[in-house]
């Protein structure tokens, strides 16, 4: 049995802070150098959320910041973000600015230098909301997280499936009565 004790030292550490609500979600490491955040920003609307995204270099300081505000101006948030292979990246979460009533899946890709290739919806009448996502070999992208539509009895899983251009391939429903 052996105890080692450490003593952990902060190298940097960076506020974000603006007039209103900001909130990060999740934080990757990013292959060549520094870290990627993402989550959301009221700063520039009392009245909703907009998804926000902050690229910083190793040191902690912003090289660029993007930020997602949908066709409603409503809530609009990011639960996660990944490094793509093409050096991109790729996240996911929900957004009512699409119907304005109920939240849908929103997924996105950015480019290394923060311009948007794409932006998807996925959505019924009852709540969809992306939790996770990953990037397989094949460059493709696998989205999971938790539906109320019908046919969703109550919270249901869903895994959805989308191709390197961010449209759906399938997607599957998991749940019971219960």
């Amino acid at each position: 049995l052996f105890a080692f004790q450490t003593s952990g030292q902060t190298t940097w550490e960076k506020l974000f802070s603006a007039n209103s609500t900001d909130n990060f979600r999740s934080v990757k490491e990013v292959p060549s150098g520094g870290y990627i955040v993402a989550g959301y920003t009221a700063n520039f609307s009392v009245n909703d959320t907009d998804a926000f995204v902050v690229r910083l270099n190793t040191d902690g300081d912003t090289l660029w910041t993007y930020s997602f505000n949908g066709p409603m101006s409503k809530k609009d948030l990011f639960y996660k973000v990944i490094p793509t292979l093409d050096g991109g990246f790729a996240f996911c979460g929900y957004t009512t600015s699409v119907t304005g009533i109920s939240d849908d899946l929103l997924y996105l890709k950015l480019n290394s230098s923060g311009q948007q290739q794409w932006v998807k919806f996925f959505g019924g009448a009852g709540k969809e909301r992306g939790q996770d996502i990953i990037q397989t070999p094949d460059g493709n992208f696998t989205i999971v997280g938790y539906t109320t539509s019908a046919p969703a009895q109550y919270y249901d899983a869903f895994m959805l499936r989308a191709d390197s251009n961010g449209d759906t391939l399938w997607t599957q429903l998991y749940g019971s009565s219960g």
